[in-house]
């Protein structure tokens, strides 16, 4: 017995507790910190998010805005551009226009009749940067006093860092409809 009050007396001169604590009471495990006590595949699932996030955003996403008439009543003399809006630029780009309309008692050209074709008419489209699209201009007309339905369909196809491989193109479609304002001018509505 003499032993244990030796052990106890040791434990008190060395500053150690018992697990008991001062007052006889048990002292609780510390618990881990928030991010520890997560599962393992919620951290992986939230990796894979941001992830598909971050290439989305880099993908590259093309628009088209519209330019001045050449003459404001033919609205196949419109100058569109297209811009580059995500951060992997585009190289090798092509159009394909696809022109027609509806002019009540006067002219009908069925949608997609004239067909213009233009490869190559950019090199390489970066980041925010624009490139005019080729189909003003194409369809001149004597009467340009038009009163609407002139329909557009551009096509603008695109390759990856010069990867011009047909299975690794993309291609984006952009529809139109003509609309005349108040003013006599045509404006392009964007359908699809």
């Amino acid at each position: 017995m003499a032993r244990r009050t030796n052990k106890t007396a040791k434990r008190k001169r060395s500053g150690q507790q018992s697990r008991t604590g001062i007052q006889g009471h048990t002292v609780k495990p510390r618990r881990p910190p928030f991010w520890k006590r997560i599962p393992k595949p919620i951290y992986a699932v939230l990796g894979i998010a941001a992830l598909a996030v971050t290439l989305l955003e880099g993908y590259p996403w093309l628009s088209i805005q519209e330019g001045s008439l050449t003459d404001p009543g033919n609205p196949f003399s419109e100058m569109f551009k297209v811009v580059n809006g995500g951060y992997v630029p585009v190289t090798n780009l092509d159009a394909v226009c696809l022109l027609g309309g509806e002019q009540p008692g006067r002219v009908y050209i069925s949608p997609g009749a004239y067909k213009i074709i233009q490869t190559g008419f950019a090199n390489y489209l970066e980041h925010d940067k624009a490139a005019t699209i080729p189909c003003f201009g194409s369809l001149g007309i004597e009467d340009s006093n038009i009163s609407g339905g002139a329909t557009m369909e551009v096509t603008i196809s695109y390759a990856f860092w010069h990867l011009n491989w047909n299975p690794l193109r993309r291609s984006q479609t952009f529809r139109f409809t003509s609309v005349r304002g108040t003013d006599g001018s045509q404006h392009w509505q964007f359908i699809s």
